[in-house]
């Protein structure tokens, strides 16, 4: 019977270095245990806090383009109001294809 022989490379231990992010996150991965609540949290509020915008643009629309006589007839209000709406989200993705 043989013994089974010491591995040939030790065990890598993680080092991190003081300022570094990608450190700081790894050191905060290795002791976290469980559901980050606190990080759903802050995940959460940001897309309530993107949305609404977008959420308080709709109601004005309609009244916004009769106002302003944008439309010839009543009935071409939903129109403009469509072009406009998809403008302000085309608006929104422009600049995040590019990288901006």
């Amino acid at each position: 019977m043989s013994e089974e022989a010491p591995p040939s490379s030790p065990v890598m231990r993680a080092v991190f270095y003081d300022g570094c992010p990608g450190c700081a996150m790894e050191r905060k991965l290795e002791s976290s245990q469980g559901i980050p609540y606190k990080e759903f949290f802050f995940v959460g509020i940001t897309t309530i806090a993107s949305s609404l915008p977008i959420s308080s643009l709709f109601p004005f629309l309609y009244l916004m383009i009769e106002d302003l006589h944008v439309a010839k007839k009543e009935q071409d209000i939903g129109l403009y109001a469509g072009f406009l709406g998809a403008s302000y989200m085309i608006g929104r993705c422009l600049p995040h294809s590019f990288g901006v």
